[in-house]
């Protein structure tokens, strides 16, 4: 049955900066759920099956994230316990214990795992420790996630749990243990780092069973956001998306990106571009290069600050050695899958790049780099010869503004979070959110990209962190929609409200102005943070609305 939707403000993307007519009127959809026509007030609408008005509300089109952890994001809606960074060792435990305390925090049974996220070591003094988790309980296995996910403290019994005693003395570098001096000197404190951590998390059969069920709840989060299609990174659960594939359970449309451990594994796709339905799909594979800033394990060219003169310098951690990457790089494009390497610091961007410039990787095949956040001025005039996209997540700049200038050397610090060098240089810049470290509320990270604010939501009239990276309105939508799209290959048929694309589209309840009028987003940016969504549209069918 063929729709028609008029009276709204639906916007054009792909103008050329400034073009006045960023707007149509209405847009028809036909029964295939592509856009048959579309067109402004001086051009009449055909007739349809069924008219809708929009009543003058903003239209966009559907956020496609362009990296995200479905199934991490899906356990941690179940788990529902965010800390939002203590201020204090003592706020720290106390919130956990009022977690615990929740009944709906419950455990079903003696080995069910307490799982908490969102602590920073900078505003507590130090990592936690075993210790300290055995405070707030002794007897519930529980491990807590730094906000970067890249680090996580267990308890004494989640360390027994996973294979740790009291005669272990582990010598991994990413495996924290006691000081010498200390009581326990040598032994495990807790902390786990990077792999050490997916390892001992792995061996969790209980975080295993939900899979299909976290997966499904996180999709349809990302509905109830106006988010209409998903660049995924999940490990060890390819199986899992094909049933729900196969079962028609998928919401909204997947693009995989499978891990390279899963590549040389099982749990993977048998080739490069596997389709399951038509929501599904897998041409990518990721490889991790280094850390993150928040745990200082990103890899610096020049050593982090140090907050004491007797520290050693640090660099970061790099995963692999320059032979190495370049090595797996050339493995994975020789069997056809698109690249995607999570880099942070600028070393690991310079490793990758580097990689991709002697495996002849070229610019048709999209290779993609992850977050992005320290580049060097010549790293991004490499990364736009090799036609690399930066999967970027702007939402990163608000939290960290309020420490990264004290973590780097000032050098660092002259190309950080560089949204408007990427886009100067020609480098496809896709927004994205990396949930579940950032909710994935795509009109807060436009706002962010946007505004560059340097304290998070709620603060008193924050100022603006790099003026220089700043975008406009009309780039900061494109990122989100036909630039995010580019990652997989889809901007032909995604991104975009035009003439033979999916109708994937986000209907907002944005702010009033005085008068009664819907506030202009586009000149009022701020005004994103009190927007809602209304509808959310896929493929000409409406699968969310917010009044139902």
């Amino acid at each position: 049955m063929s729709v028609l939707l008029h009276n709204g403000k639906i916007w054009r993307s792909g103008l050329k900066e400034g073009k006045d007519d960023r707007f149509y009127d209405w847009i028809l959809i036909n029964d295939a759920g592509l856009i048959e026509d579309c067109g402004g007030k001086g051009h009449r609408p055909p007739e349809a099956a069924r008219t809708i008005d929009l009543g003058k509300k903003w239209v966009l089109p559907g956020f496609h994230d362009s990296h995200i952890h479905i199934l991490w994001h899906g356990n941690f809606l179940a788990d529902h316990v965010n800390l939002k960074c203590p201020n204090s060792m003592a706020e720290f435990k106390e919130k956990l214990k009022m977690f615990l305390e929740d009944p709906s925090n419950a455990s079903s049974d003696e080995i069910s795992w307490f799982v908490a996220y969102g602590f920073e070591q900078g505003p507590l003094g130090r990592y936690p420790t075993n210790t300290d988790l055995d405070e707030v309980s002794a007897d519930r296995p529980m491990v807590v996630y730094h906000t970067c996910l890249h680090v996580g403290v267990l308890n004494t019994l989640a360390l027994r749990m996973v294979g740790f005693d009291e005669n272990s003395r582990p010598k991994d570098d990413k495996i924290g243990v006691y000081p010498s001096g200390h009581e326990m000197e040598g032994r495990p404190n807790g902390l786990f780092k990077e792999s050490a951590l997916a390892g001992v998390m792995s061996k969790i059969p209980s975080l295993r069973e939900r899979n299909k069920k976290s997966i499904l709840s996180a999709l349809n989060d990302c509905v109830r956001l106006g988010i209409t299609s998903v660049h995924c990174l999940d490990a060890n659960c390819w199986e899992a998306y094909v049933e729900l594939a196969n079962e028609n359970k998928l919401p909204i449309q997947c693009f995989f990106s499978t891990f390279h451990d899963d590549f040389v594994g099982t749990n993977r796709p048998k080739v490069a571009g596997e389709t399951h339905g038509p929501l599904l799909k897998c041409s990518c594979v990721k490889i991790f290069t280094d850390g993150a800033l928040g745990s200082d394990t990103a890899a610096l060219s020049m050593p982090y600050k140090k907050t004491d003169p007797g520290q050693e310098d640090n660099f970061g951690i790099l995963f692999y050695s320059q032979e190495e990457l370049t090595k797996m790089v050339k493995e994975v494009d020789k069997c056809g899958f698109q690249l995607e390497m999570h880099v942070i610091g600028d070393k690991a961007a310079e490793f990758a790049v580097t990689a991709l410039e002697k495996c002849r990787v070229t610019p048709d095949k999209r290779p993609i780099l992850v977050h992005c956040q320290i580049l060097t001025h010549d790293l991004v005039r490499r990364m736009s010869k090799l036609g690399v996209i930066a999967a970027v997540q702007p939402q990163n700049v608000p939290l960290d503004a309020r420490w990264v200038r004290d973590k780097l050397p000032e050098k660092l610090q002259e190309c950080m979070y560089p949204y408007k060098t990427l886009l100067n240089n020609g480098v496809v810049c896709a927004g994205s959110s990396d949930s579940p470290a950032y909710y994935p509320n795509s009109l807060v990270g436009i706002h962010d990209v946007i505004l560059q604010p340097d304290a998070p939501q709620g603060s008193t009239s924050p100022g603006c962190f790099q003026p220089k990276e700043k975008v406009t309105f009309q780039q900061a939508i494109d990122m989100y929609t036909s630039e995010a799209a580019k990652t997989d290959f889809a901007e032909n048929f995604l991104g975009k409200l035009e003439i033979g694309y999916y109708a994937n589209f986000v209907v907002l309840e944005t702010p009033k102005e005085n008068d009664g009028e819907f506030v202009d987003i586009s000149e009022k940016p701020e005004s994103l943070l009190d927007t809602k969504v209304a509808e959310t549209w896929a493929r000409g069918k409406k699968i969310f609305d917010a009044t139902e």
